[in-house]
């Protein structure tokens, strides 16, 4: 049922982009080796290929936190909420991401 919500809530967002643009985000889990040791990385790849399928455009951010040193940070840390370099990082990345698809329209309302 969980891969069912994801497909239905990631077509629905494909849906809602024919009338606006939509650009999905996926954060990567950020618990100490949720990637080394749980495979966490088939989870990215799933959610890709529904968002491929739907056509919807989507922006995985696991590589970037990676770069920024932001997984696996040590027991403790929330594995939920980046914190506030993960919040910028993450502000920064879809600023990029939707200017690079022209999504920002300064007359849209």
């Amino acid at each position: 049922q969980g891969w069912r919500n994801v497909e239905s809530s990631l077509r629905g967002l494909a849906a809602l982009s024919a009338e606006i643009p939509v650009l999905a985000v996926l954060v990567p889990y950020l618990a100490p080796a949720a990637y080394e040791r749980w495979g966490f990385e088939r989870y990215h790849e799933r959610i890709d290929a529904i968002a491929r399928e739907a056509g919807l455009p989507l922006l995985d951010l696991r590589a970037d936190f990676e770069r920024a040193g932001l997984i696996d940070r040590g027991p403790g840390e929330d594995p939920i909420h980046p914190g506030p370099a993960g919040h910028g990082l993450i502000a920064e990345r879809v600023l990029e991401a939707l200017q690079r698809r022209d999504m920002l329209d300064p007359h849209r309302s």
